[in-house]
């Protein structure tokens, strides 16, 4: 029986290590996703405001979610949040962040919704980011056992 504890306890501490490192690529696409560079403001404004919710072009960019950086203010306060061993949340505080919704919701006569965090978990499950790191800690963890 402590062959078959061993083996679940050293499985169960890499899938926690693989869950860690999900949030960790989880956070790095959240951040890269909130920080182009591409454009000055001038420039967006230049480009007739292409993320109005009056005449949207959703060709400026692909995905057309991608936020500009500008202050940082986003970016700095995109958090991964362990709550115990087995949960781990990533996001952003909205009290930090007061513009958030804004920009995930929209402003109907102004700013055309971009829901950022949700394009980022649809890249991640289309490159399988995050099954591929907790499949690749499970795998590690039974050939140590």
């Amino acid at each position: 029986m402590a062959v078959l504890d061993k083996f679940r306890d050293n499985v169960l501490r890499l899938t926690r290590q693989g869950l860690k490192r999900a949030a960790r690529r989880t956070y790095e696409r959240l951040r890269q996703n909130t920080g182009l560079t591409d454009h000055t403001l001038d420039q967006l404004a230049e480009a007739g405001h292409p993320y109005s919710a009056e005449f949207p072009q959703f060709k400026f960019h692909t995905p057309f979610e991608l936020i500009h950086h500008q202050s940082g203010q986003l970016q700095r306060n995109i958090r991964i949040i362990e709550e115990n061993d087995d949960n781990i949340a990533i996001g952003v505080n909205p009290e930090a962040v007061p513009y958030l919704r804004d920009v995930i919701e929209g402003i109907p006569t102004q700013l055309y919704p971009r829901d950022f965090p949700k394009m980022t978990l649809r890249e991640l499950q289309e490159e399988k980011i995050i099954e591929k790191t907790i499949e690749s800690a499970i795998s590690e963890g039974v050939k140590r056992s």
